[in-house]
């Protein structure tokens, strides 16, 4: 089998190592697919220094930018020539095993859409600050949807595999703005009628650093966030509304989620706020305003501010 690893890249501090990382792969059949969303930075010089014709290289006409991310990701997509697709940030990185467990996995399990990796957690130098729980061998949408929502499963874009023709096939991967949720929507989706199949040992590393576009907290990205929650949400009712379990503890894991939904959903979208009061307190009217937007009480935003913002003032002061 064939793998298409896609880079959708606009930063250079971690370029050259996550490409390092994907060429020191003990699999051998892969493409890697980068495709420049006009940067400023010169990633064609980064490019450049390696010689090697699994590398395919391409630039936007024009940006898709950080809102439409996504965008960017299904282009890359297009240019996929693999049986398996996994799609990685420009400052992540894959361990040696990677596409070889991948390739085991897919073997004992043929037949489903969407397969899963084990993620370490790394900083900016690389170091290694957590690793992500073990998971099933095989489970099911519901299983995935309640140790996501009730255990706190931490996953992203890079540690899922998806079978290339049918990602394609229902339109690649779902469009959220930012991102946010596009991911784990997209592995939902894919899991739905067979479930996932996960490997135990770590094969992806997932990068946090200042440059994350997720970790920043402005009224633009915070409006983003929210929208894409609210996205979501109709994601899930039309799941939950056409999606039968396949047995007793599916049924449980249903009847959960159901059980705590509007407040899930409500958590969620409030506690965008509250981030951005913490690490933006000054920007106080555009909360009001995107709030009012949102249906958000109002008085939540104050109180928030209250608790929140003020300390952040007094530090400054």
């Amino acid at each position: 089998m064939k793998f298409s690893i896609l880079i959708p890249a606009y930063k250079a501090a971690f370029l050259e190592e996550c490409i390092n990382s994907c060429l020191n792969q003990t699999y051998s059949d892969y493409e890697i697919i980068i495709v420049n969303d006009c940067s400023p930075n010169k990633l064609e010089e980064i490019i450049g220094k390696f010689s090697d014709n699994r590398i395919k290289f391409y630039q936007n006409e024009f940006g898709c930018g950080a809102r439409n991310v996504v965008k960017n990701w299904n282009i890359c997509l297009g240019y996929a020539t693999g049986d398996f697709t996994i799609c990685i940030g420009d400052d992540d990185k894959l361990k040696p095993n990677c596409l070889e467990d991948y390739a085991t996995l897919i073997t004992t399990y043929p037949n489903l859409d969407v397969y899963h990796t084990r993620m370490e957690i790394i900083n900016q130098n690389s170091i290694v600050v957590n690793i992500q729980e073990e998971r099933p061998t095989k489970e099911s949408v519901y299983s995935m949807i309640w140790h996501f929502w009730m255990a706190g499963r931490k996953q992203v874009l890079g540690d899922w595999c998806f079978k290339t023709q049918t990602l394609k096939e229902k339109g690649g991967f779902i469009d959220l703005p930012f991102g946010w949720n596009s991911d784990n929507l997209t592995a939902f989706q894919f899991a739905i009628e067979k479930g996932v199949a996960n490997n135990k040992t770590p094969g992806f590393q997932y990068r946090v650093s200042d440059l994350t576009i997720t970790q920043k907290n402005t009224p633009e990205s915070i409006s983003g966030k929210i929208e894409a929650w609210q996205k979501s949400k109709i994601w899930y009712i039309n799941f939950l509304k056409t999606t039968e379990p396949q047995n007793d503890i599916d049924n449980i894991y249903k009847n959960t989620i159901l059980n705590i939904f509007d407040r899930y959903m409500e958590r969620k979208i409030y506690g965008e706020i509250e981030h951005g009061i913490i690490d933006y307190p000054f920007s106080i009217i555009s909360w009001l305003k995107i709030a009012r937007h949102e249906g958000i009480p109002c008085s939540y935003v104050l109180k928030e501010f209250m608790k929140n913002g003020l300390k952040k003032f007094r530090t400054i002061l």
